[in-house]
């Protein structure tokens, strides 16, 4: 299968913590599932501020400015 063909059959759903804290995800993936979308995978991660860091180094020392970056981590 390629990448094309893979991404014509698929779909990447991110559902943010807030989702999860509210009770969401369960209406979310019913939803997706009515529509034809069965879940294949599901991976529950906790992303630390240092993970962050490494992930937006990029950013956070080229377009964003360090108090900034901060005060949405906070």
């Amino acid at each position: 299968m390629t990448t094309t063909d893979f991404w014509d059959r698929h779909v990447f759903v991110l559902l943010g913590s807030d989702a999860i804290h509210r009770g969401l995800h369960g209406v979310l993936v019913a939803r997706l599932r009515a529509e034809g979308f069965p879940p294949v995978a599901a991976t529950m991660l906790t992303v630390y501020p240092e993970l962050i860091d490494e992930l937006y180094a990029d950013l956070i020392a080229g377009q964003w400015q360090t108090w900034r970056y901060r005060l949405v981590d906070a």
